[in-house]
């Protein structure tokens, strides 16, 4: 009971009754923010004053922890998300069309395959994007299979790019940054290559 950190039972002469304790206690996702700001009483702990001791550990233990085990995985596992998901919604063949224009299969094969080399597997062939997007209730595990069919069914109307990961990632970035502004009586976009190249 003297050295818990929360949900203790407290000591007659250190308890007092507050109707926010009581009050707050009843949603649970605020209790998580009040512990860590002012800590549970008797013994006001908070996470963020940089004058009590559990700052001063936690900034000083913590930081490189929260670095390594928090921050740099979702950094990564973000930049992942930012390249798999511009690279496979544009190339400079990929339509865009409009309201007037657009159907669901038209907007489903405005999409790229692409492989990813050694991590194509372990990123679940998510570069068999075209069958993804057609037919999304395909297991993972299945889309090369069913991709490999949907090719042979409909060679016009695969799109592949074989083009090395990176530097699609640049070019098509550089290029969409470039030509994303367009005007407003455009039905069909696709992206110049002469304004690419410039």
């Amino acid at each position: 009971m003297d050295k818990d950190e929360a949900f203790y039972p407290l000591r007659g002469e250190t308890y007092k009754e507050s109707r926010m304790t009581n009050i707050i206690l009843w949603v649970p996702g605020l209790v998580w923010f009040y512990y860590l700001i002012c800590g549970y009483s008797p013994r006001f702990v908070s996470h963020f004053n940089p004058l009590y001791l559990m700052f001063i550990y936690t900034t000083h233990m913590g930081i490189i922890s929260l670095m390594v085990y928090h921050l740099i995985p979702v950094l990564v596992f973000a930049t992942y998300l930012v390249i798999v998901t511009l690279l496979h919604h544009t190339e400079m063949d990929v339509p865009w069309f409009d309201n007037s224009e657009w159907n669901h299969v038209k907007g489903q094969l405005s999409t790229v395959d692409r492989h990813y080399g050694h991590v194509h597997s372990i990123i679940h062939s998510i570069g068999t994007h075209q069958i993804h997007h057609l037919f999304p209730k395909i297991p993972h595990y299945h889309l090369e299979e069913a991709t490999t069919h949907f090719r042979k069914a409909f060679p016009n109307l695969v799109r592949v790019n074989h083009d090395r990961i990176l530097p699609s990632f640049v070019r098509m970035s550089k290029t969409f940054v470039l030509q994303r502004c367009i005007g407003n009586d455009v039905s069909v976009f696709t992206y110049s290559k002469d304004q690419h190249d410039s």
